[in-house]
C-alpha cells in the first residue's frame, strides 16, 4: 500500500534555509503517487530523475541537483559551494 507524500513547496523554505533534501524513499513515493504505481516496483533511474527535475521546476523550485539517489531542491538562485 502506497503512503501519500506531498511534493515539497518552495515557499515554505526561508532565505536562511533554501534547500530541501529528498531521500530516495521520498522520491520513489512521490513518483508512485503521481503515476499510480506501487512504490516497491520503482527504481530511481534517469526517467525518474528527469520527471522529478521537471516537476520541481514546475512547482517553483529554482534548481534540482541529484547526489546519488537523493535530490536537493533549491528555492533560490544562490550557488552552492
Amino acid at each position: 500500500m502506497n503512503r501519500f507524500f506531498v511534493f515539497p513547496d518552495p515557499d515554505e523554505q526561508s532565505n536562511n534555509d533554501p534547500v530541501f533534501l529528498l531521500h530516495s524513499k521520498q522520491i520513489v513515493k512521490l513518483y508512485a503517487t503521481f503515476h499510480k504505481k506501487r512504490y516497491e516496483e520503482i527504481l530511481i533511474d534517469d526517467s525518474v530523475r528527469e520527471w522529478l527535475k521537471a516537476k520541481a521546476l514546475e512547482s517553483g523550485w529554482k534548481q534540482c541537483i541529484f547526489v546519488a539517489n537523493q535530490a536537493l531542491l533549491i528555492a533560490t538562485d544562490a550557488k552552492l559551494l
